[in-house]
């Protein structure tokens, strides 16, 4: 069967650099109806713990039964999603330390290096862990993955790094695990921050459990935010999902300022952003959901699952404040718009020469009901 590799080894790298730890891998959530996913037939998905490689790396008098609470209840918070009708069995341990292609099994395990491109190759310093999947390029189905915890991620801390009680300066190993399932399951990097507007608040923990940064200590990453939930089930869709979300659908469109014609170019990758006007958070609208403009109808288009409601549509680069492209996923890297300023849809007649075109105050609400999908959100780059 025709297969396709993909490890976020390099990524994890690209991300050594930058503010907190990173966590590595994953896909994108929307490519097409074939996007990664694991098949009905496989439920539940098994998976295998070399509990014996958490000696030594996790903080605690059993860091093996540490490390196996951990994984399997991670994979439990991912199953308990209502909306969601993926399933999880643990399966025999693993005397396995990578995961190569036919190994028949898909492996949990602390390692120095994980398989990248059907190789082995060493973890960076700076990456917490990586997911690796083979699955069918023609139809996306999964058929075997492995998630690799670094076991040297920060050189200059001592070992252990790691922690499933919030000791101080480690990072927690159910987070890690949680994010990582995610990749495991599909599922791409998000760039939602859960803050009120723009700028990452509160640190890199106030964010979606598949935002790529992750704080030490903090337990709070333990629980998947609006994003997570939306995509999660967008992709293993329960009978329920259709009762709890909607979507917002339209394109991010070049606007004539800067093309002299109509606005036909689609932003290539840009990240496009729910602000959630229902339930507000301190008083504050925050951002609750996002997708990258980028799907197989070409660059541009975009469809963001969220709950029924009102929302402001906001588009930003992927520029690096505080997510650039490549630590999206090696799709979304390759990226070539990512030089235009930050704009909210305006409404149907809104143009590409507005004034202020950072300012909420332009921002023209959408409405969103249960089982539908509002269309024609086109939001016009002002540049």
């Amino acid at each position: 069967m025709k297969t396709f590799h993909k490890s976020m080894g390099a990524l994890a790298l690209a991300l050594a650099f930058a503010p907190g730890a990173a966590l590595a891998g994953g896909q994108l959530y929307l490519l097409s109806n074939n996007a990664p996913h694991w098949p009905d037939a496989s439920f539940p998905v098994q998976y295998s713990i070399n509990p014996g490689t958490a000696v030594g790396q996790i903080d605690g008098v059993d860091p093996a039964a540490q490390f196996e609470a951990a994984v399997e209840a991670a994979f439990q918070t991912w199953e308990d999603v209502p909306t969601s009708r993926i399933t999880f069995q643990r399966g025999a341990d693993s005397a396995a330390l990578l995961n190569p292609a036919g190994a028949g099994e898909n492996l949990m395990v602390f390692n120095s290096s994980a398989i990248v491109q059907g190789i082995p190759i060493p973890l960076p310093p700076g990456a917490l862990a990586v997911t690796n999947t083979f699955f069918n390029a023609g139809n996306g189905e999964i058929s075997q993955g492995a998630i690799t915890f670094n076991t040297d991620p920060d050189p200059g801390h001592p070992n252990p790094d790691y922690s499933t009680t919030g000791a101080p300066g480690s990072f927690d190993v159910q987070a890690i695990h949680l994010h990582e399932a995610g990749h495991f399951q599909g599922m791409s990097h998000s760039n939602v921050r859960n803050d009120a507007f723009g700028d990452l608040v509160g640190g890199p923990s106030n964010a979606a459990v598949m935002f790529p940064f992750l704080s030490p200590d903090p337990l709070d990453g333990r629980t998947p935010d609006v994003d997570d939930l939306a995509w999660h089930g967008f992709i293993y869709p329960s009978a329920t999902y259709s009762a709890n979300y909607g979507f917002i659908q339209g394109d991010a469109l070049i606007g004539s300022s800067l093309n002299g014609c109509s606005p036909v170019l689609g932003i290539n990758g840009g990240h496009i952003v729910a602000r959630d006007l229902t339930d507000l958070v301190g008083g504050e609208a925050r951002m609750i959901s996002g997708t990258y403009s980028y799907t197989v109808d070409g660059p541009g288009r975009y469809t963001i699952p969220v709950p029924p409601g009102t929302y402001q549509v906001w588009a930003e680069p992927l520029d690096g404040t505080p997510v650039a492209a490549l630590q999206i996923n090696t799709r979304i890297q390759f990226t070539i718009d990512t030089a235009f300023p930050e704009d909210w849809y305006g409404g149907a007649g809104e143009t590409g020469s507005e004034p202020s075109p950072n300012d909420p105050g332009t921002a023209v609400n959408v409405v969103v009901n249960a089982g539908a999908t509002t269309t024609g959100i086109d939001i016009i780059i002002n540049k």
